[in-house]
């Protein structure tokens, strides 16, 4: 049978890991929601910088034979 002082210690120290990985959790769901917030901001201008240079481009000449 264990002592009352180690079940508390033992107590406190599950709570705090479940502290340290809910902010854990916390900071990779932080980081994912950014980085997935700048890869589209990146594809939006990938497809505008597409666009223009499409525009940019002279209109093919059919090809004669």
């Amino acid at each position: 049978m264990s002592t009352p002082s180690v079940d508390n210690t033992s107590d406190d120290m599950a709570a705090y890991l479940l502290s340290v990985a809910d902010k854990l959790q916390s900071k990779v769901d932080d980081v994912s929601n950014n980085m997935n917030k700048k890869l589209e901001e990146m594809s939006k201008r990938i497809d505008t910088l597409e666009r223009s240079v499409k525009q940019m481009e002279p209109p093919s000449e059919p090809v004669q034979e």
